[in-house]
């Protein structure tokens, strides 16, 4: 009996061990399997989708691979088994994919731009159709641990683009993430281009920030490049933007100075007339545009309006100020358009119902940016660069245009026209001679309304003589003739001549008539 009891509780202490070995072992197993992320991890056309550590960081809206394979119990791959891609932070599977023939399965995710952000584990599971567990089937690996981080963009919104030494400087800037939303709460700096940090603050509840600092006596006049950074942190990727300001000489109080110019636009065709407004300070008795003379609208306001050059691309306007034996001259740049969009239009059917719809598709090349294209006066939508729209075809049968315009920045106009038919004919058998196709490529039968026959004769009994048969037909709008001439024992020959006429049969038809 002593015997007996001491082999149970044996046996009982010797499946706990096991059980607690195989339980460290699996966990072991599926936490090593993490390095192996760095194989898995892909580039993305959006954002950051590579490994950082033992962490795979992909951003909103970027494709990220995870590939995992499967395992049958003798430690072979398996084939055509099903893998659930489970989020466990979210509580929710992503995906299920079937395991190749090398047993792998292959997940190209793309992020969803509102996804949300943080570290989660991603698992591979092996499961059944029911999409249950499969015990019989292990993943390698079982788990990858993802970030997902929210690409954010920082933009200038307003600075001075003309500085003294010794002047007070104020720039504002504006942040947001992925899905345009601003980011309060975070440290925004600025640096000059020598790598000095001139100043930082925090964003407001919008996500803009204003920077403000004091321009050192002793910078060296010029252009300097200003660099705002935001350094970003495990959710939000880091951004910067970078903008030019011109430190210049404070002029003495009767120096003339312009301080500012605004054009009524930036692109512009040739010879078009351009409004310049330019703001002055100190003593300016005159300000001249590319030579000429403006007019001066206010205590120190001037404008002018002048010709836009004829050829295509980037000019320079000159602007200079004269005042107290000095001239203040400064330099500003306009572009010239002078070239149309080229326009490449099609429909989608040559021949529509009466009353029926006409896709037209249009693609646009042009220098600067297409502002609108038109069919028969209809603004189409524009996506990747082609314009779509649908109109309306006429309620009548007949020949139609489509006239496509398109316009571009500069005012610059290009059209071209695309043929179309109206018709309501039900199109029948195709392949038949001597029939029109329609839009669709079938060859419709001319209609025969009436036939009557106008003469005949039968061949002799001998078998000598020959046979005709002489028929009127009215197709669709016009007549014609057709004769049929015949030998006993051979075939019928069939002649059609539109030109055929009475007196042109034989004479003598043996018991023919009309």
């Amino acid at each position: 009996m002593r015997l007996w009891k001491f082999s149970l509780i044996a046996l009982i202490i010797a499946l706990i061990l096991v059980v607690s070995l195989v339980t460290v072992e699996a966990s072991f197993s599926n936490r090593s399997n993490s390095n192996l992320l760095a194989l898995y991890a892909s580039k993305s056309r959006l954002g950051v989708a590579e490994p950082h550590g033992e962490v795979i960081v992909a951003s909103r809206g970027s494709e990220l691979t995870l590939v995992t394979q499967v395992i049958d119990g003798q430690g072979a791959p398996a084939s055509g088994k099903l893998v659930c891609f489970y989020d466990e932070k979210l509580n929710q599977p992503i995906t299920v994919l079937v395991s190749n023939d090398s047993g792998y399965a292959n997940f190209r995710w793309l992020v969803p731009d509102d996804y949300d952000l943080g570290e989660r584990v991603i698992n591979a599971t092996p499961v059944k159709d029911d999409l249950t567990p499969d015990p019989d089937y292990t993943a390698n690996p079982a788990f990858f641990d993802v970030r997902i981080v929210s690409e954010t963009r920082l933009e200038v919104v307003s600075h001075p683009e003309n500085v003294t030494p010794s002047a007070m400087y104020n720039a504002t800037f504006h942040l947001e993430d992925n899905l345009r939303n601003g980011m309060a709460g975070v440290t925004l700096s600025l640096y000059d281009d020598s790598g000095t940090l001139l100043s930082s603050g925090p964003t407001d509840e919008s996500g803009t920030a204003t920077l403000s600092f004091i321009i050192p006596g002793s910078t060296q006049l010029g252009y300097h490049n200003l660099t705002a950074k935001y350094s970003g942190n495990e959710t939000h990727t880091p951004s910067e933007v970078n903008f030019t300001v011109y430190v210049y000489k404070p002029p003495q109080p009767s120096d003339p100075v312009i301080t500012g110019v605004q054009f009524n636009t930036s692109v512009v065709k040739p010879q078009d007339a351009i409004k310049v407004t330019v703001q002055t300070q100190g003593t300016v008795n005159y300000v001249l545009v590319n030579s000429i003379n403006m007019t001066k609208t206010g205590e120190c306001s001037w404008e002018a309006v002048f010709t836009a050059p004829q050829t295509q691309g980037n000019h320079t306007v000159t602007l200079r100020a004269v005042g107290n034996g000095k001239e203040y001259i400064l330099e500003r740049y306009l572009y010239v358009d002078a070239t149309p969009p080229r326009v490449n239009a099609s429909l989608n059917a040559t021949s529509v119902s009466p009353g029926g719809p006409v896709k037209v598709t249009v693609m646009v090349v042009d220098e600067t940016e297409v502002t609108g294209v038109y069919a028969n006066n209809v603004l189409l939508t524009e996506n990747d660069g082609v314009w779509v729209g649908i109109i309306k075809a006429p309620p009548f049968e007949g020949e139609y245009e489509v006239e496509v315009t398109a316009w571009d920045e500069a005012g610059n106009k290009a059209s071209t026209t695309l043929n179309y038919r109206v018709t309501s004919t039900e199109p029948l058998m195709p392949g038949n001679p001597g029939a029109e196709p329609d839009e669709h490529g079938t060859h419709v039968l001319p209609l025969i309304l009436t036939l009557s026959i106008l003469s005949y004769s039968l061949p002799s009994s001998s078998g000598d003589g020959s046979g005709y048969l002489l028929l009127s037909a009215t197709v669709a709008s016009c007549s014609i003739f057709l004769l049929f001439t015949a030998k006993r024992y051979s075939r019928i020959d069939v002649i059609e001549d539109p030109t055929l006429s009475l007196g042109d049969l034989p004479d003598g038809h043996d018991g023919g008539g009309p």
